[in-house]
């Protein structure tokens, strides 16, 4: 086997892909613990989801049985640029008006069954539910109040946003059905079970009102306005500020049911807020300044090019022999692929999973996660692409199991995991994994 030449092929196209990004990708902020430059740019990124699941059975004859599911997310990341100084600290903000409207990724599920008992004829019964859907999981785009961070390093920041902004159009699919069930001797000479359904209907998103809560977070229960976020409660700076802030609220209840007349429409609903905020870019493209040398440019961008593909045939030549191995080979390739930005190479991602989990990730229920399955969580840590500890092996015949350590240099900030292998014709396959522990 020719190891060397490979090892320093990959090595001499990473230190060259090192110097290139060096002249594309802004520049961090100033150490840790110092006040951010007023000039700096920030970059945000919230999510907010909504999800809770529930039944309520009838009390008395006569009251229906309730059954409901919601489900929604709201994702958007975007630059703040406005900039405005205050006698007690700085505001950093950004303006979605026509001109440059908040884009925001909604996805919805949302799901209400209401089941009526008792009408009886002869020795028949009839139970009717009515179930009534609401859809949607594309990109909106309207107007909206600005996005906005105030900073007082002294003492405490504040972050406001929208979480979806106005939209006029009628883009929220609804739809209704009516499901009948009668018993074995039918009710009137009717078949014993059919679904009648209703033509869909559009309906604007900004008809499904956010849930008001306060506390940890507050949200005003109307769309298109903010929702206010900050560390006034006590929660300590995070120790990667200034360069970056990540506001979590954990799972919040509403104020009141968001479904009246079901109690638990309150209580077994989880809001949910991560705010992320950044001086370099959030999975956004980088683009590549002017050069007072266009030859050397072309020049560079070619040698380049050339070496990632040497590279990456003399990787691919390498037959995974063991399940570390194909660990090791994935998240060596997958955590440079985040760093790098803004998405990974589906090619590759599918030679290293198996046929099962290749088809759930790129699934819409896979692309719809609000998580990253192999970082186990949102957050990410970029000390852990030189720190893929393999931990333990088990392997029983063509089914294995690795432990995982994501490490970092002082162990603040590691992930445990637990990868699941297949063997699939003779090659092993990651098809699942899962966060074990989490230290911070």
């Amino acid at each position: 086997m020719v190891k060397k030449p490979m090892k320093t092929i990959r090595l001499l196209t990473f230190a060259f892909v090192l110097s290139f990004l060096a002249n594309i990708v802004p520049t961090s902020v100033s150490a840790q613990g110092k006040a951010p430059n007023q000039t700096v740019a920030w970059y945000a990124e919230y999510t907010l989801t909504i999800k809770g699941k529930g039944k309520q059975e009838g009390e008395f004859d006569g009251d229906p049985d309730i059954e409901w599911k919601i489900d929604r997310t709201y994702y958007s990341n975007f630059q703040l640029t406005k900039l405005a100084p205050t006698k007690s600290g700085v505001v950093y903000s950004t303006q979605f008006r026509k001109a440059n409207p908040l884009t925001v990724k909604v996805t919805i599920a949302d799901e209400l069954k209401i089941t009526k008992k008792g009408r009886y004829q002869h020795d028949s019964v009839e139970n009717t539910t009515s179930i009534t859907k609401w859809e949607e999981d594309k990109v909106e785009s309207g107007e909206a109040p600005d996005f906005q961070l105030f900073i007082n390093p002294g003492s405490r920041y504040d972050i406001s946003f929208v979480a979806l902004p106005y939209i006029k159009e009628k883009n929220l699919l609804v739809g209704k059905a009516t499901a009948i069930e009668r018993s074995s001797a039918g009710f009137g000479e009717k078949p014993t079970s059919e679904t009648l359904l209703e033509k869909p209907i559009f309906l604007s998103v900004t008809s499904l009102a956010v849930p008001m809560a306060r506390g940890t977070i507050s949200l005003s229960g109307v769309m298109g306005q903010p929702v206010f976020t900050s560390n006034r409660d006590g929660t300590p700076w995070p120790a990667t500020y200034p360069g970056l802030i990540v506001y979590d609220s954990k799972d919040v209840e509403p104020d009141a049911p968001l479904i009246p007349g079901v109690p638990d429409s309150k209580t077994n609903l989880k809001i949910r807020v991560i705010c992320r905020l950044s001086t370099t870019p959030i999975y956004e493209l980088r683009t590549i300044p002017k050069m007072k040398n266009q030859i050397y440019k072309f020049t560079q961008i070619a040698i380049l090019i050339v070496l990632v593909v040497i590279s990456f045939n003399a990787v691919s030549a390498q037959k995974i022999n063991s399940p570390a191995d194909r660990v090791k080979s994935f998240y060596s390739w997958y955590l440079r692929s985040i760093i790098a930005g803004p998405d990974t190479d589906k090619a590759v991602m599918i030679s290293h999973l198996s046929k099962r989990f290749g088809r759930w990730l790129y699934s819409k229920a896979g692309e719809s996660r609000d998580y990253d399955p192999f970082t186990n969580g949102q957050d990410f840590n970029n000390a852990w692409v030189n720190h893929i500890v393999i931990d333990k092996v088990t392997t029983v015949g063509t089914k294995a199991t690795v432990n995982l350590i994501l490490g970092s240099p002082n162990n603040d900030w590691n992930m445990l995991m637990t990868i699941s292998l297949v063997k699939e014709s003779g090659t092993w396959k990651i098809d699942r994994a899962r966060g074990t522990k989490t230290t911070r």
